[in-house]
């Protein structure tokens, strides 16, 4: 699947021309290969469209006045897609998306938006896998504690081959880091509730990001990895 930008020449393109299919949205314009679509159906890909009709119809079921609320505070925001391009979200699009920050935070959805903390972000986050008496995968943020209000969703990958450059489309949120964290924070309770501890040699790969609980916005991924014994 390719990415497109157009330009004065050619304006827009939509439609299936033979074996190509032209499409586009937020995420920007594409062209692909016509395929019949890869449909894994994994509890994950269930669970999150599940969660995804759910607040969509919670959503459509608030008052108008709430609806117009968060129609009117989306206005005030500039998301970019893949090709950075810049489009206003909608109220509903804004809605669900704080609102699913909040769910895989594990705290209470909003119903009228709130305005969040300026400026937010994650430090440099790096991870180690050392020994097995007692087995730990500890995450490392030296000079830097978690904020009171927010949490840190972390997210990880199955071990995998060391030669493996990139594998972010396989990685599973599997728990948090909480207030008031400071400096390290071990998971792997968190990592051996979802996988088996990685052998030697191994590579898991891992992202961070940072969720205000009040508002549901969350700071830019921070992305890691590690080979276990390292």
């Amino acid at each position: 699947m390719s990415q497109i930008q157009y330009s004065g020449i050619v304006a827009d393109n939509k439609g299936k021309l033979g074996g190509t299919i032209f499409q586009g949205g937020h995420s920007g314009n594409i062209v692909k290969r016509f395929t019949r679509p890869y449909n894994p159906q994994s509890a994950q890909q269930q669970d999150n469209r599940v969660n995804w009709q759910y607040l969509v119809q919670r959503y459509s079921a608030l008052p108008p006045a709430n609806i117009a609320a968060w129609v009117s505070f989306a206005k005030n925001y500039t998301w970019y897609n893949k090709l950075k391009q810049p489009y206003k979200p909608t109220g509903q699009l804004m809605y669900c998306s704080v609102n699913t920050n909040l769910f895989m935070s594990g705290a209470a959805l909003i119903d009228m938006p709130v305005t969040p903390t300026a400026g937010f972000s994650l430090p440099v986050i790096t991870v180690t896998t050392l020994g097995t008496s007692p087995p730990n995968i500890t995450c490392h943020f030296l000079g830097y504690t978690v904020p009171t209000g927010f949490v840190v969703n972390v997210y990880a990958t199955n071990n995998l081959s060391p030669g493996i450059a990139f594998a972010y489309k396989s990685l599973k949120l599997i728990g948090l880091i909480p207030a008031g964290t400071a400096n390290t924070y071990n998971i792997v309770t968190l990592y051996t509730a979802m996988y088996s501890y990685p052998p030697a040699g191994r590579k898991t790969f891992y992202k961070f990001r940072l969720v205000e609980v009040a508002s549901g916005f969350a700071s830019p991924w921070v992305y890691a990895f590690n080979i276990t014994g390292s």
